[in-house]
């Protein structure tokens, strides 16, 4: 079930830092995000792990090709920290 959160949490990330959904704003990612934690489904350290994994593959995720991706997952990272330390 772990699995499960990781992918869904991993899919958030990519949707808001594609930002081709619509709906894929920074509140709804962080929602989305906050509420695995709060339900204990996936612990702070994957998150950040599952967002340093995407960070150490540029080119898988593009983030080379488009810097605004790059900037989105800095300010995605920014705030779930800053919710994490309450």
């Amino acid at each position: 079930m772990h699995d499960y959160y990781r992918r869904r949490a991993e899919g958030v990330i990519l949707g808001f830092i594609r930002g081709i959904k619509k709906g894929a704003s920074l509140n709804w990612a962080l929602g989305c995000l906050r509420e695995m934690l709060e339900h204990g489904m996936l612990s702070p350290s994957d998150i950040l792990e599952i967002m340093e994994e995407i960070e150490g593959n540029p080119s898988l995720y593009l983030l080379d090709r488009f810097p605004e991706r790059k900037e989105r997952l800095k300010i995605l990272k920014h705030e779930l920290k800053r919710i994490i330390k309450g």
